[in-house]
C-alpha cells in the first residue's frame, strides 16, 4: 500500500539540503531558553508541580530564585545617603494589608459547586473566594505519581534497534486535565522528506480531562469517546511517546513551530530540534534592527554629529510586537497558503505539522539560493 502523503510536495534528500537543514537546528542552551526541557527533572523540580488540595495553585515555591534586593542583608560597612535613611512613602501596591488578608495564603470555596452556584457562600462559580486557610495544602499522591506523570524522558541510543527518520515534523493538540494541567490529546508527525504521515491518531488522556478545548484542538468528547471504543486511540502519554520513537532516534531532527510546548506534552526531551518560530523570530529581530540602525542614520544625517547620542539610543523594538508569527500568517507569506480556516472547529495538528516542515523548507531552499548566488 502506498504512503499517504500529507503534502503535494516531496523534498529531494541531496548532500546540500540536509547540510543546510544540520545547520538550522539550535543548540541546547537556544532551546532551554525558548522553554525547552533539555534535562530529566529533579526531585526537586517534581516536588514544584504538587497543587494544593483546597485551592489547585502549585502549593511550593521556586526555592532556587535569589532574594529581592529589597530582602537581602547588606553587606557590613555599606554606605547610606541620608535621603536613603529617611522613612520612605509607601506605594499604592504596598499598602498594609489586612490581618485576614495576610493570614490566608490559601483562598477557595469550602463548599461545593451544584447548579453553577458554591453552597458556601450561594455566589456564582466565578466569584471571589469566600473563605480559606493559612497555609496551602498539597494534594496526597501516590507512590510514583508526580514521576509517572511529570518526568521528561530523553530519545533513547540505537545500537540494537533499526535506522530512524532522516527527519520528522511534529504537531500535537492539548486538552485541559482536572487540575487545569495541559493534557496531551492528539498527536500528528509527518516525514519531513517524503511528506508520508506516520502518525496521527488521537491520544486518550493518561488523566481525567476536564476540557477538551475543541476550539483551539479541534478534537471533541465525541471523537475521543469513539476512537477509544474503536481501539484507534493512542492510550495515553507514555504509550505516545513510545510510538514517536518507533520513527525517531537520536539523530534525527524533528521539526515544529513553538514546539516547547509539544514535546512538554509527550514529556519528551531532543536535541535535534528545528523550531519554525525560533528562526522567524530570529529574522524578525535582525530586520527590526536593520530598520533601527537605517532611522539613527537618517537622523545623524539630517541633524548633525550633535545628535549622534540621540541616534545611537535608538532600539529595535522586540520582534514579539512584530504582526504575523503565527504559524498560520507566516505559512501564508511564505507560502501562499491558508490553514487553519475552520474558525471555531479547531486547528488540525496534522495540517500544522505539514505547514511547520515546508516553513522550514522554504528557509532551506532561501539559504541554498543564496549559497549559489554568492
Amino acid at each position: 500500500m502506498a504512503p499517504i502523503i500529507a503534502s503535494p510536495d516531496a523534498f529531494a534528500q541531496s548532500t546540500e539540503y540536509a547540510e543546510v537543514l544540520n545547520r538550522l537546528t539550535h543548540t541546547i542552551p537556544e532551546l532551554r531558553q525558548a522553554g525547552y526541557v533539555v534535562q530529566s527533572l529533579s526531585y526537586l523540580d517534581l516536588e514544584r508541580k504538587k497543587r494544593c488540595d483546597n485551592c489547585n495553585t502549585r502549593c511550593t515555591r521556586d526555592t532556587t530564585q535569589p532574594l529581592s534586593k529589597a530582602n537581602s542583608i547588606p553587606s557590613p560597612g555599606t554606605k547610606y545617603s541620608d535621603r536613603q535613611l529617611q522613612p520612605q512613602p509607601r506605594k499604592d501596591s504596598e499598602k498594609e494589608k489586612t490581618p485576614a488578608e495576610e493570614t490566608l495564603r490559601c483562598k477557595f470555596h469550602p463548599g461545593k459547586y451544584v447548579k453553577k452556584k458554591w453552597t458556601c457562600c450561594g455566589n456564582p462559580g466565578s466569584a471571589k473566594p469566600c473563605g480559606g486557610a493559612t497555609e496551602h495544602k498539597a494534594r496526597i499522591y501516590g507512590p510514583r505519581e508526580l514521576e509517572g506523570r511529570w518526568q521528561f524522558h530523553q530519545t533513547p541510543g540505537l545500537s540494537t534497534q533499526p535506522e530512524r527518520c532522516a527527519a520528522v515534523a511534529i504537531d500535537c493538540e492539548m486538552g485541559t486535565a482536572f487540575d487545569g494541567e495541559s493534557e496531551l490529546i492528539r498527536l500528528s508527525m509527518v516525514d519531513y522528506f517524503s511528506g508520508a504521515i506516520l502518525i496521527d491518531k488521537l491520544v486518550f488522556p493518561s488523566v481525567k480531562i476536564q476540557h477538551y478545548n475543541t476550539r483551539w484542538s479541534g478534537v471533541t468528547a465525541l471523537q475521543m469517546d469513539k476512537a477509544y471504543r474503536r481501539g484507534q486511540c493512542i492510550m495515553g502519554m507514555g504509550a505516545a511517546r513510545r510510538e514517536v520513537l518507533e520513527f525517531v532516534g537520536p539523530g534525527t531532527i524533528v521539526v515544529g513551530h513553538g514546539a516547547q510546548n509539544d514535546f512538554s506534552s509527550l514529556r519528551w526531551i531532543h536535541h535535534r530540534v528545528i523550531d519554525s518560530y525560533l528562526i522567524e523570530n530570529a529574522i524578525a529581530k535582525k530586520e527590526a534592527q536593520a530598520e533601527a540602525d537605517e532611522l539613527a542614520a537618517k537622523l545623524a544625517t539630517a541633524t548633525g554629529p550633535e545628535s549622534s547620542t540621540s541616534a545611537e539610543s535608538i532600539k529595535a523594538p522586540p520582534a514579539q510586537q512584530k504582526a504575523g508569527m503565527s504559524l498560520k500568517a507566516l505559512i501564508k507569506r511564505r507560502c501562499g497558503r491558508d490553514i487553519q480556516t475552520k474558525g471555531k472547529n479547531g486547528h488540525d495538528s496534522l495540517e500544522d505539522a505539514v505547514a511547520a516542515r515546508d516553513l522550514v523548507h522554504f528557509h532551506v531552499m532561501a539559504l541554498l539560493e543564496d549559497a549559489v548566488t554568492m
